[in-house]
């Protein structure tokens, strides 16, 4: 039987790409995983869409010459459309307006005011749900003309759990202000990042030649960290350091352990914080870098690494495009049990998910007030909220000495994780799953009726505690059972806060103060609940307890007790 032919062949689904060429473009300005998830895209379409033609909708008019230049540079040969931004009518031609983030709302208004709600969806995509400004969007979409034909991607279930509450918040708050009863929300599925798997394959040279530039010996263990550089607004490299420092004791004679930390960083602090943290955690363990703009065009890297961590615990993270590149890479992965890892990584197969625990739901109002009124901007607000989370040191340096020493789970494990990439992740799977989605959508629209005319602080306001209680693994409860630790820093707690980046604010000596009662409070060889080691505080202390709690268990003075 014959194959058909391109005249015979039924049309796949297409969309349009709301375009500007800084969001589709990793040569734009700071490189963020946003932009590489976006150029990805692009690329996938025009590799793995079999559109005919490819489009944009300019959102300004200087865009509109960027698009062909942009599609011709990714390898596109199919001919391009753009489409002025003030005719979102003619996308009804299209059927799809694809937003590469997850605020609908001014597209859906545009849509209704050009009288063409039932012509065409609208789908967006998360990437950081943790601005003032996205979070704002989000709850917007309850009071916008959104309609059930169309559909914000959620890239992780941790994603969807934080839309879904911040949409549900909404919902409540203007049910109890003006009696709202009914409310359309968009459609929320579930269809994670991707990549070119392929790029990711290197040859043996490469990975010897890059050893041998770093010094590593082939009987030597290098852990790769790639990504951006900052302990604030990615992720703190406290508790990699520490269990590197842990692991490096036990390292036989004429072995060493190596860190590869590949990305760039904002600013002098973020490498000088992370040079000062590796001296004093991980003295024993080689730090090299690779830094610069587009890291992702240095593949020596992946090639050069036995293993690749990535402890997240910041609200700002949300997928984490690096890790199915490590994976990609055929490298197990170290991460934590943190929004979008979960989804990804398989616990004991892939590599290990370490336990994440952050404070209470509600435990953190004066930050959104804070965060609110513009009296912490939005860097200062990630570092004060990564303060409120803690990621188990114990358990990445059990992790870590089981890929450092047990070399058949390594290779079993990286095995597993480059198979997963390939079979889950790779853009020639993602792409299909978009596409299914606007034919479902175009479906859906089709066959609807015609769609209807047009209490709790503002949940853009709301305290991050509940927003992004389905990141961490565990929540800090009044019974956790807490012990001391007794691989504590050796260092001690005073020269641990004069550490560059241990603690944010920078500690004044009443914090100190307040730190060292709290864990002097803590009994020298038996265990305490939160909810008693709250107690033992002076009662101006108690707001801030768990706080301490969490710092203390995030440096690895403290440990979790297993109920």
């Amino acid at each position: 039987m014959s194959s058909p032919n391109a005249a015979t062949a039924p049309q796949r689904p297409n969309a349009a790409l709301a375009f500007m060429p800084e969001g589709y473009s990793t040569r734009h300005g700071k490189l963020m995983g946003r932009q590489s998830a976006t150029e990805g895209f692009l690329r996938a379409m025009i590799h793995h869409g079999g559109v005919d033609r490819h489009i944009a909708y300019a959102l300004a008019p200087q865009a509109m010459e960027a698009f062909e230049p942009m599609v011709r540079a990714l390898g596109g040969r199919a001919p391009v459309s753009v489409i002025a931004p003030g005719n979102i009518a003619a996308l009804g031609r299209i059927g799809t307006l694809l937003l590469p983030q997850p605020n609908l709302g001014e597209h859906v208004a545009l849509r209704a005011l050009a009288r063409a709600e039932r012509a065409f969806s609208i789908t967006g995509i998360t990437h950081t749900l943790s601005s003032r400004a996205v979070m704002a969007g989000i709850a917007g979409l309850v009071s916008q003309p959104v309609q059930d034909w169309d559909a914000v991607v959620c890239t992780s279930q941790s994603a969807r759990a934080m839309f879904t509450t911040l949409l549900a918040a909404e919902e409540e708050r203007l049910a109890r202000r003006l009696g709202a009863s009914r409310f359309t929300r968009p459609r929320l599925p579930v269809i994670p990042l991707g990549i070119d798997t392929a790029s990711f394959v290197f040859p043996p040279a490469m990975r010897a030649q890059w050893r041998a530039a770093i010094g590593a010996a082939p009987e030597d263990f290098v852990l790769l960290h790639h990504g951006r550089v900052s302990w604030h607004a990615k992720a703190h490299h406290w508790p990699m350091l520490a269990a590197l420092g842990r692991v490096s004791a036990r390292m036989p004679p004429g072995r060493r352990l190596h860190l590869l930390v590949a990305g760039w960083s904002s600013n002098e602090g973020q490498e000088a914080a992370l040079r000062a943290q590796a001296a004093a955690l991980c003295p024993n363990v080689a730090l090299h870098r690779a830094g610069g703009l587009q890291p992702e065009r240095r593949p020596g890297v992946w090639a050069a690494a036995d293993a690749f961590s990535l402890l997240s615990d910041n609200i700002q993270e949300t997928f984490g495009l690096a890790v199915i590149e490590a994976m990609a890479a055929g490298l197990p992965v170290l991460v934590s049990d943190w929004d979008g890892f979960r989804d990804t990584v398989r616990h004991g197969q892939d590599g290990f998910r370490i336990p994440s625990l952050m404070a209470a739901p509600g435990t953190a109002p004066d930050l959104a007030m804070a965060h609110g009124t513009g009296a912490l901007d939005y860097d200062h607000f990630l570092a004060a909220t990564t303060q409120l989370v803690a990621i188990d040191i114990a358990a990445t340096t059990a992790a870590l000495e089981t890929l450092v020493f047990d070399a058949p789970a390594r290779r079993a494990m990286a095995a597993a994780a480059q198979s997963r990439a390939r079979g889950e992740f790779d853009w020639a799977r993602i792409i299909p799953r978009w596409q299914d989605l606007w034919a479902e959508l175009r479906s859906v629209r089709e066959h609807a009726a015609d769609p209807p005319s047009g209490p709790s602080p503002l949940p853009a306001l709301m305290d991050h505690t509940q927003l992004f209680a389905a990141w961490p693994s565990a929540i800090l409860q009044p019974m956790t059972m807490l012990a001391r630790d007794p691989a504590a820093p050796a260092m001690g707690l005073a020269a641990t806060l004069a550490v560059p980046a241990a603690i944010h604010p920078t500690p004044d000596a009443p914090m100190a103060e307040r730190l060292a009662r709290l864990l002097a409070s803590v009994p020298e060889q038996d265990s305490i609940t939160a909810q008693a080691l709250h107690d033992a505080m002076p009662e101006a202390e108690r707001p801030l307890a768990g706080r301490g709690m969490l710092w203390l268990l995030k440096t690895g003075f403290l440990r979790v007790v297993p109920g």
